[in-house]
């Protein structure tokens, strides 16, 4: 039950080091758990780190104006002051939470 211990110390620490960081952290902890429910411990770390790739090398675009923004689904991209974002982070961390500690989970 380390993983939402986790994510509550990253919230905690939120004001201090920005509410981005604590939605990233949890944004990664839902996918690594998803990701650990389908395959194992390497894959989701691997997963984790791909999608910080994908993010940083395809999320970035350029508004009409020339000023840098992010593409609509680079959720780890966007501002921290967007409430849109934190709530897919959490929602899918919620999500992760129930599907990875189902009573039909696999054991590993």
């Amino acid at each position: 039950m380390s993983v939402p211990v986790t994510a509550a110390l990253a919230h905690a620490a939120g004001p201090v080091t920005g509410i981005d960081i604590a939605r990233n952290v949890t944004l990664l902890l839902a996918l690594v758990l998803l990701t650990r429910r389908l395959a194992n411990e390497a894959t989701a770390a691997g997963a984790g780190l791909m999608f910080l790739i994908i993010n940083l090398i395809l999320g970035r675009a350029c508004n009409p104006d020339g000023y840098a923004a992010h593409a609509w689904w680079a959720v780890a991209l966007c501002p921290s002051d967007s409430m849109t974002a934190w709530l897919v982070a959490v929602a899918l961390f919620l999500l992760a939470l129930l599907l990875a500690f189902s009573p039909t989970s696999a054991s590993r």
